[in-house]
């Protein structure tokens, strides 16, 4: 069997994973192929998608996925994953979502993830700590080290309540939100995300204290955040 590979030997790509696929290009490092944006507003458009192996998607050399929709001025740049498309050898077009060239793109994102160096559309999503008096849900927005630290800090009080929302003047009186509101979280990718890479951190620069005694910090001032303490 054939094998696409790069680096050591190490496999990148088998030939079953790509079957199907045409004009494959292979490199030493990477795979190309030919691709189509499907856009409302300009129909379609002729690309050329990059697949290298540390997981990093370019278009055309030089423009990633998501910038090659903004160029496009797509009404959705969050669905680019659907919207751009491979030809198959029937010369349909197959979303990039449904084929297997999106293997290795999380590890870019959790490359990303480490220390301060999540991507720019990427955010901490909203998180809901509960009252131990009503037992209510109250939202904490993440957008901040200190709105982190705050968030941080209220699960771990065993005995939280809504008075200490350290945001917002609320009592256990106060209704708490509509179940469909909470489903809203702000990640980037859908309004109602369950959780992705796009949105929840495994642990960063901006959620993960130093001065902290919790495990979370722990493990991970000692595994990554050294490095990302000691060069801020």
């Amino acid at each position: 069997m054939e094998m696409i590979v790069y680096g050591q030997g190490a496999t990148m790509f088998s030939d079953e994973e790509l079957k199907g696929i045409t004009n494959i290009e292979k490199g030493p490092n990477y795979i190309a192929a030919k691709c189509v944006l499907k856009s409302q507003d300009h129909g379609e458009l002729p690309g050329r998608l990059m697949v290298f192996h540390e997981g990093k998607l370019e278009i055309s050399y030089t423009l990633s996925p998501r910038s090659f929709m903004k160029h496009c001025e797509s009404r959705q740049p969050s669905n680019w994953k659907n919207r751009i498309c491979i030809i198959d050898e029937e010369d349909k077009r197959v979303p990039l979502k449904k084929t297997p060239l999106l293997k290795y793109y999380y590890k870019e994102r959790l490359e990303e993830a480490e220390g301060t160096l999540r991507p720019p559309q990427a955010i901490h999503r909203d998180e809901f700590v509960r009252c131990s008096e009503c037992r209510k849900e109250r939202r904490f927005r993440l957008r901040t080290t200190v709105e982190c630290r705050a968030c941080h800090d209220a699960l771990a009080k065993v005995d939280w309540t809504c008075s200490d929302h350290p945001y917002e003047k609320i009592t256990c009186e106060d209704l708490e939100e509509r179940k469909s509101r909470k489903a809203s979280r702000r990640c980037p990718e859908s309004i109602k995300c369950s959780g992705c890479m796009s949105c929840v951190c495994i642990g960063c620069g901006m959620c993960r204290f130093k001065d902290c005694p919790c495990r979370l910090c722990i493990d991970f001032v000692q595994n990554v955040g050294n490095r990302v303490f000691e060069s801020s």
